[in-house]
C-alpha cells in the first residue's frame, strides 16, 4: 500500500513540474503557445539584362572586362551593340579593339566596314590587323578587296595569312596574281594558305602556280595544290599534271588525286585506293574506303571493298568500310545477289597415312558351306 502511495506522489510531482515547463517553452517561442508562421523566402532578384551587362563591361576600367563586354555584344547579335562597339574601335587596348572588330563583323555592321578596312592597313598592332582581315570575310562581298590585297604584303605573317584566306573565301579573281606570288613564300604555312585560296578562286591565272606547287617539298602544300586543281574543272593539262601524283609518297595526296581524276572521268586512281585498303595506318584505310564509296566502280572498287571488309580487324574501321559498301551499293544500284561470294577456305591437306592410318586390306569373303 505504501508503494502505491509513493508512485502516486511521484506522478503528481511530474505533472506539477510540467505545468511550469510548458508555459516557459511557449513564452520562448513567442508566447501564446502557438507555433510561429514560417518566414517567407525573399523574392529572387530580377535577372540582369544581358545587353545592359555587356554595356557596363565595355565601359569598365579593366581592359580584360572591356574585352569580355565587346565579345558579349557580338554574341548577342543585337544591332543596338553597333554604336558602342564602333566607339570601342578607338580603345587604347589592342585586344579590346581586336574583339570589337570581330564583333562588328559578326553583326555585319556595314557602317563599320570602311573603318575595319582602314584598321587593316593602319593599326599599329598586328593582332588587330589580322582580326580585321578575318572580320572582312564575314561581310561576304568584295568592297574591301583592294585593302585585303594590299594586306598580303603586310610585315606580319598572320596578317598575310588571314588576308589570303579571306580573298579565297570571297573568290577574288583580282587577287590571283598576288596569291601566285605567295606560292614562292619561304613560309610553308603561307604557301599552303595561298594554294587553298587559289583553289577556291578557280582562276585561269592560278593554274601554273598550282601545277608548280605539286612539286613543293611540303606535303600539305601538295595536298592543297591537288585539291585546288580538282576544283578548276576540266581545263586542259590538269589531268596530265595531276596523274603523276598517284605515285606521291604521301597516301593522302594519292587519295585526293584519285578523287580529282575521277571527277575528270579517269578511274586510274581506283587501283591505288584499293591498294591503300591494306595500308598499316587505320586512318588511311578508312579514308581510302570512304573515297571508294564515293567514286569506286562496280567492276574494280566494289569487289576490293567487300574483300577489305572481310579482312579488316579493327572494328571501327570495319564499320566505316561497311558504310562505304552500302554507299556504293546505293550509288550504283548494286543488289545483294550481285555481291561476289567470299572465296572458300582452302581444304586441309590429307595427313600422310601412318600405321594407324593405313587402310586395312579387304579380307576375302568366306565361302559359305554348300548343302
Amino acid at each position: 500500500m505504501n508503494n502505491i502511495h509513493a508512485h502516486a506522489h511521484s506522478f503528481a510531482a511530474i505533472l506539477l513540474l510540467g505545468s511550469f515547463l510548458i508555459p516557459a517553452a511557449a513564452r520562448s517561442q513567442g508566447g501564446g503557445g502557438t507555433t510561429p508562421a514560417p518566414a517567407q523566402p525573399a523574392a529572387a532578384p530580377a535577372a540582369a539584362d544581358p545587353f545592359e551587362t555587356a554595356l557596363l563591361e565595355l565601359s569598365d576600367a579593366e581592359p580584360i572586362i572591356r574585352r569580355r563586354g565587346a565579345d558579349r555584344l557580338g554574341r548577342l547579335r543585337d544591332p543596338r551593340g553597333v554604336p558602342p562597339l564602333s566607339k570601342a574601335l578607338e580603345d587604347a587596348d589592342p585586344f579590346v579593339r581586336s574583339q570589337a572588330v570581330d564583333s562588328l563583323g559578326l553583326l555585319r555592321a556595314g557602317d563599320a566596314r570602311e573603318r575595319i578596312a582602314a584598321m587593316l592597313a593602319k593599326d599599329e598592332h598586328s593582332q588587330v590587323r589580322q582580326q580585321a582581315a578575318i572580320a572582312l570575310s564575314y561581310f561576304g562581298d568584295l568592297s574591301s578587296e583592294d585593302a585585303l590585297i594590299a594586306a598580303m604584303s603586310d610585315s606580319a605573317e598572320g596578317v598575310r595569312f588571314a588576308a589570303a584566306r579571306t580573298l579565297g573565301s570571297l573568290r577574288s579573281a583580282k587577287a590571283a596574281p598576288k596569291l601566285a606570288e605567295l606560292m614562292k613564300d619561304p613560309s610553308a604555312g603561307m604557301r599552303r594558305s595561298a594554294a587553298a585560296s587559289l583553289g577556291q578562286i578557280r582562276s585561269q591565272e592560278a593554274l601554273p602556280a598550282l601545277q608548280g606547287a605539286l612539286k613543293d617539298e611540303d606535303v600539305y602544300v601538295r595536298r592543297e595544290a591537288v585539291k585546288g586543281l580538282g576544283g578548276m574543272g576540266s581545263q586542259e593539262g590538269i589531268a596530265a599534271s595531276v596523274k603523276a601524283m598517284l605515285e606521291d609518297a604521301d597516301p593522302l595526296v594519292r587519295i585526293y588525286t584519285a578523287q580529282v581524276l575521277s571527277g575528270l572521268g579517269d578511274n586510274s586512281g581506283e587501283a591505288v585506293l584499293a591498294a591503300l585498303l591494306k595500308n598499316e595506318d587505320t586512318l588511311i584505310r578508312q579514308q581510302a574506303a570512304s573515297m571508294l564509296g564515293m567514286i569506286g566502280t562496280q567492276g574494280a572498287g566494289f569487289p576490293a571493298l567487300v574483300s577489305a571488309v572481310a579482312a579488316e580487324k579493327n572494328p571501327s574501321v570495319q564499320k566505316g568500310m561497311e558504310f562505304a559498301v552500302a554507299q556504293m551499293k546505293a550509288r550504283l544500284g548494286i543488289r545483294d545477289e550481285a555481291i561476289p561470294a567470299p572465296a572458300p577456305a582452302p581444304a586441309p591437306k590429307d595427313k600422310p597415312a601412318g600405321k594407324t592410318g593405313a587402310k586395312k586390306k579387304a579380307e576375302p569373303k568366306k565361302k559359305g558351306k554348300g548343302r
